[in-house]
């Protein structure tokens, strides 16, 4: 009879678990449009938000994800404000001491726009003026072989 009603109840508890859907927490710094960004509706949408909600149907999940400020958003990890950062996160060496990662799911590429004729033909040329405009850049970290997002002015 004991091991009757272990059974049952290990049955209703398995049961009850596969019923009561998992939810995983998501930050996001919904300020990258196409990737991430809020709508008018003040929805997080986008690439990401998209992909998200994706794998949480096929793995029988519900996600909920949190617009977080980039800044903030690993120390937020860390602290168990949530469970995943899902905002075109670069993998780099030295995040990988700190965190876990899944495959990648995009390439981050990075370049500099100039205006024909501008002058600037590789990312060593020097200098002889400020940038222009400085856009903020996802990838904090020096990358070999990779320009950053930034815009000289044309000296006309």
């Amino acid at each position: 009879m004991l091991k009757k009603a272990l059974l049952t109840l290990a049955v209703v508890l398995f049961l009850s678990n596969v019923a009561a859907a998992k939810t995983i927490v998501f930050a996001s710094d919904a300020t990258w449009p196409p990737m991430e960004m809020v709508d008018a509706n003040k929805d997080i949408v986008g690439f990401c938000p998209d992909l998200v909600k994706a794998i949480a149907k096929a793995a029988g999940f519900t996600a909920v994800i949190k617009n977080t400020a980039w800044d903030g958003i690993f120390a937020g990890l860390s602290a168990g404000k949530y469970d995943a950062i899902a905002s075109s996160v670069s993998i780099t060496d030295k995040r990988k001491k700190a965190m876990d990662f899944s495959n990648p799911y995009f390439e981050v590429k990075q370049g500099v726009v100039t205006r024909k004729g501008a002058g600037i033909k590789r990312r060593s040329a020097p200098r002889s003026e400020p940038p222009g405009i400085s856009l903020p850049r996802r990838s904090r970290e020096p990358r070999p072989n990779r320009m950053t997002k930034s815009v000289w002015p044309s000296k006309t």
